[in-house]
């Protein structure tokens, strides 16, 4: 059976978990894990590029890291991610540089940090 799966890596725990909760309980998702650091999450999601059990994988990520900004942890997921999986990046606000930047991401997708049902919750079941 293939799997829906959402890894959650935004740099701050509570967010992470506040995500992880919403993504649980829209029910899209087969699994959803909060990832500890943008290096585990490479490696996580490096493992499952080739996977024939996994359907799709959406990956939530922060803005503003501890040691990596949103974008930079973006170049650094493998092409084959990158190209396939919808990428969330989530913050309170971009700056008029940074909606420049979004422009020259395909899959990059920005997401005002409205972490309820009513916001990040409609986003995950709506797909896009």
């Amino acid at each position: 059976m293939e799997k829906r799966i959402c890894l959650v890596c935004t740099g701050d725990p509570v967010d992470n978990f506040l995500i992880q909760k919403i993504a649980e309980y829209t029910g899209v998702y087969d699994v959803v894990d909060m990832i500890g650091s943008a290096d585990q999450l490479c490696t996580i999601l490096e493992s499952y590029k080739d996977s024939d059990t996994v359907s799709s994988i959406d990956v939530i990520i922060g803005l503003v890291m501890p040691t990596i900004n949103g974008f930079e942890l973006y170049e650094k997921l493998p092409k084959a991610i990158q190209q396939s999986s919808r990428v969330l990046m989530i913050a309170v606000h971009l700056t008029d540089a940074e909606y420049k930047r979004l422009e020259g991401y395909e899959r990059l997708i920005f997401v005002e940090k409205d972490l309820t049902q009513e916001g990040l919750g409609k986003i995950l079941k709506a797909g896009i």
